[in-house]
């Protein structure tokens, strides 16, 4: 995850009152970020530059990790990410543009 992070609290990055009405109730305690590859998305507030999203298979949803300094990885929590919540990564896999990593959870 990129460095939308180092934002101020309480720093406005989506003007007051565009958002479509209702949306605000997925919003709440989530952070905006916008990854590496350019996805933009929604995250815990707990996420932090260099948090990885990963796509768990089985899994509906993406989910925010932060890998560990001695192998590893914990959970921060589930994600919206915006391009790839209907299956395109594993699409990707199957092609060949992807590949899989195998996660150990602490």
């Amino acid at each position: 995850l990129k460095d939308i992070f180092s934002r101020p609290p309480g720093a406005a990055i989506v003007p007051q009152n565009t958002l479509v009405p209702g949306f605000e109730k997925y919003a709440l305690g989530r952070r905006f970020f916008i990854s590496e590859k350019g996805y933009m998305g929604l995250a815990p507030k707990e996420a932090a530059n260099g948090d990885r999203i990963a796509v768990l298979l089985g899994s509906d949803v993406p989910f925010v990790v932060r890998e560990r300094e001695f192998g590893g990885v914990d959970m921060i929590g589930e994600a919206y990410v915006h391009g790839i919540m209907h299956g395109e990564v594993i699409k990707e896999v199957d092609k060949g543009k992807g590949k899989m990593k195998r996660l150990v959870f602490h």
